[in-house]
């Protein structure tokens, strides 16, 4: 990696670092963050796994469509340039950053959509100031900030201005 590379790439994982820290920050200040710890714990194992078995095959699903269309945008940005170096580590952090929290955000769809998933987690849910919709509406947040990231970082991995 030249010194340009690793300055956008400091840059990035700087930018990347602060995103993740903002999303804590504001988190953890909902009134609902130790509710959904106390709703998280109070879940059977049975439903964690599934939940994380769904979770795991969207994110690998929506972090795939959101890869090979960077490669396509890439391609046609930067012809005959092959994807590595920063291109490729801001490639999979962008679409890993895109794709996290609408892979959650459909996991949370699939346990409210199927019955025995759903009966579970109102169980858990019981006697908490919590809901789905509360739940998600922290998916979103951490999406509001995690999204945008993802898309800098694969525009930057698009158009490498190092390599200009």
């Amino acid at each position: 990696m030249t010194g340009r590379e690793s300055l956008w790439s400091l840059g990035m994982l700087g930018l990347l670092l602060l995103a993740l820290w903002i999303f804590r920050r504001l988190r953890r200040r909902t009134q609902g963050y130790s509710a959904r710890q106390t709703f998280k714990a109070r879940l059977p194992q049975w439903i964690q796994g599934v939940e994380k078995a769904v979770w795991v095959a969207m994110l690998l699903l929506i972090g795939g469509v959101v890869l090979r269309s960077f490669w396509t945008a890439h391609g046609v940005v930067m012809p005959g340039h092959p994807v590595k170096g920063a291109s490729a580590v801001f490639s999979v952090m962008g679409a890993g950053l895109i794709a996290l929290p609408l892979a959650m955000l459909g996991a949370n769809a699939v346990s409210w959509f199927l019955p025995p998933v759903r009966a579970a987690n109102l169980r858990a849910m019981d006697g908490l100031n919590v809901s789905f919709g509360a739940l998600n509406g922290g998916l979103i947040l951490f999406g509001c900030v995690s999204i945008p990231v993802g898309v800098i970082e694969l525009v930057v991995a698009t158009f490498e201005p190092w390599a200009r």
